[in-house]
């Protein structure tokens, strides 16, 4: 396994779903190269229309070659996007391909989303990468008013329980006492869910220091 596989508990074979806001194409496009530069063939897609990765043209389904991270989509639509796939209709089986990458949410530009009734989230998902920007914070919301926001019903921390693999991606750490930040989130993550909740691990993300991590919440409340 390559030290970006052991990092995340990623797995060949798995279906990676990014939800939420505060950066998520740009995440999961430096996840995808990192990937590919680690060996690895990576298929990057949406539910949604979205923009080809820059400097690729924009192809359906891409044939089984060498590492490297290749956008798939149904077809083009007009504006230089591209069609996304349904939820329940995304590309498979991955021949000749690890990965698979699917920006799950349209955030519309929010770094922490408000709750939403559903998200069209890939029911052959493995792992879920939920993302929330610690730029969302300031006078009108601090750590704990971000926690409570993430856990609301139909907040970020609601979807898709049922995962083993889950993430919390705390994004834009840079610029911001963000380690300080995300140690007062997840402590606050902890005491409002309850110490027998099911939370994901936490990490902190940046585009510079692409994934550095803050700590797991467990049982006990650590950091």
């Amino acid at each position: 396994m390559s030290r970006t596989e052991k990092f995340l508990s990623l797995f060949p074979g798995d279906i990676v779903s990014f939800i939420g806001g505060g950066g998520k194409t740009t995440l999961m496009n430096a996840l995808a190269t990192r990937l590919a530069r680690e060996g690895r063939r990576v298929i990057v897609t949406a539910t949604r229309p979205f923009a080809f990765r820059p400097g690729e043209s924009p192809p359906l389904l891409p044939e089984a070659a060498g590492p490297g991270a290749f956008t798939a989509s149904p077809g083009p639509l007009p504006g230089g996007l591209l069609a996304g796939f349904p939820p329940d209709g995304l590309p498979g089986p991955l021949a000749g391909f690890d990965y698979l990458l699917v920006e799950a949410e349209d955030a519309r530009g929010a770094s922490l989303p408000p709750p939403a009734e559903t998200r069209p989230v890939p029911p052959a998902t493995t792992v879920l990468c939920a993302m929330a920007g610690l730029d969302a914070l300031g006078p009108a919301l601090a750590c704990r008013g971000f926690a409570g926001r993430l856990l609301a019903p139909g907040g970020l921390l609601g979807c898709r329980e049922d995962l083993e693999r889950r993430f919390l991606l705390l994004a834009k750490a840079d610029g911001r006492p963000a380690r300080e930040d995300g140690a007062r989130i997840l402590r606050s993550l902890v005491e409002l869910a309850g110490p027998a909740a099911r939370l994901p691990k936490v990490l902190l993300t940046s585009v510079r220091d692409f994934l550095r991590p803050v700590g797991t919440c467990a049982p006990g409340g650590s950091d």
